[in-house]
């Protein structure tokens, strides 16, 4: 899979540009605040179905226009297909794939695979579990339309139950409609975690060999998908039998707290760095940590493409109180999740930022491998500005790694004498003034 050409017009800081892009290395470079990320963003788009920096999408349509247009051409297994997205200024957004109009977003997901990575993707381990929810939905709905559905499905029956929690209703009329709902749940959510944990165990190995080399070999990577308790190894049957069961067992507690206290959107990715010898860092450090009011997104960009709409006060839930949104139990998630720190250290406190960066760069590196295993397509990999993040020896590591892959990358220039074919492209005030191809 690659991106043969890339047509922009009134996206952001773009009049009218385009570029044709190398099947290998991609090299955008220029003065900070040129376009560069403007153009990674129009990419992002085109493959994912949002902006990868607002969820009001009126807000990429280039300042005084009426429209951002997005074409982007792309080879993969085998065929050309062309891709379109049309925003106007009040955020309302079109695709075209082959010159098909397309009534749902989601119909765009599995063309075009991205892979993005950039230095505010530490929040992948610095923040709360929302984000490394976020990071296994957007990865997998990309990956399985069958995914989407399922995680689409279990967050419409979340947000109907938490605001049935929190309706007055007579006992036995409610029971009768939470025994509705947590069956939807049950279903849809067995198949959520099946599949999350199944990502997981594909992610293993590849982080830990990345994370191996990044460190220099000082360092190995651990990973494990951190769900309730008793839900671990069970199958897909087992695991809706068993949501089922503690739904019913915890009704008491959810109309307490007028909200779903078990369930998918309360999982996590659990990451943990130890010495490469087998030795303790500190008892073990655990490449996380968790942020108050951490909202119980449980998957809201993925119902987002669905929905076509934003999700704020819905899915991602930042404070506590009505409104409707799914929040109510961030602070208990918090509080419970604290424990599972190993000997009580995290690596807010004990990790430096070399291994914040590390760690998260080694899941995205090991995240392209998971969509060769599942789609047998390699994705394209989006870098910004994440040269400038590491020493000389590691950028030397990440271009070498992203051989065989196509790469665009920006940066305010670029030293390395990088093996193979690559394309260059120098940007400034939304203007490709220079290109060159070594």
């Amino acid at each position: 899979m690659f991106i043969e050409r890339l047509r922009l017009k009134g996206f952001r800081n773009y009049e009218s540009e385009e570029a044709d892009f190398s099947p290998g290395l991609n090299v955008l470079r220029g003065a900070n605040a040129g376009g560069k990320t403007n153009l990674l963003e129009a990419v992002y788009v085109a493959g994912v179905g949002k902006s990868l920096r607002t969820n009001r999408d009126g807000e990429t349509v280039r300042w005084g226009g009426e429209e951002a247009v997005v074409k982007l051409t792309l080879f993969r297994g085998g065929r050309r297909h062309e891709i379109e997205i049309r925003i106007d200024a009040r955020g309302k957004k079109r695709v075209i794939i082959d010159g098909i109009p397309q009534v749902k977003i989601a119909e765009l997901l599995g063309y075009l695979n991205i892979v993005f990575f950039s230095p505010d993707e530490l929040k992948l381990v610095k923040e709360g579990p929302a984000e490394r929810r976020r990071f296994m939905d957007i990865s997998l709905c990309q990956q399985s339309k069958l995914y989407l559905k399922n995680l689409s499905a279990y967050n419409k029956a979340l947000l109907q139950r938490n605001k049935l929690l929190k309706m007055n209703y007579k006992r036995q009329s409610l029971d009768e409609m939470l025994d509705v709902f947590d069956v939807q749940l049950a279903k849809s959510g067995a198949y959520v975690m099946e599949i999350r944990g199944r990502f997981v165990e594909n992610l293993k190995k590849t982080a830990s060999d990345w994370h191996r080399k990044i460190s220099g070999g000082t360092e190995t990577l651990t990973l494990e998908y951190e769900t309730a308790e008793g839900a671990a190894g069970l199958t897909k049957e087992e695991t809706a039998e068993f949501l089922i069961r503690e739904l019913k067992n915890g009704r008491q507690r959810d109309i307490d707290a007028a909200f779903t206290g078990i369930g998918p959107h309360r999982d996590d990715l659990k990451a943990e760095i130890f010495a490469a010898d087998g030795k303790d860092l500190n008892g073990g450090i655990e490449a996380r940590n968790y942020v108050e009011n951490d909202g119980l997104n449980g998957g809201g960009v993925c119902a987002e493409i669905e929905k076509n709409k934003s999700l704020s006060g819905g899915i991602e839930a930042r404070t506590f109180g009505g409104n409707g949104d799914l929040n109510g139990g961030a602070e208990i998630e918090k509080n419970e999740r604290k424990a599972d720190v190993k000997n009580g250290i995290d690596v807010r406190k004990f990790g430096s930022q070399g291994q914040q960066r590390s760690a998260a760069l080694s899941l995205k590196l090991a995240e392209i491998e998971s969509f060769r295993i599942e789609t047998g397509e390699t994705p394209v990999l989006l870098l910004d500005d994440v040269l400038s993040e590491l020493d000389l020896a590691r950028q030397k590591n990440l271009i070498e790694a992203a051989s065989g892959i196509q790469t665009i990358l920006t940066c305010t220039h670029f030293d390395i004498a990088a093996e193979g074919h690559r394309k260059e492209f120098v940007i400034s005030n939304g203007k490709i003034i220079g290109r060159g191809e070594y």
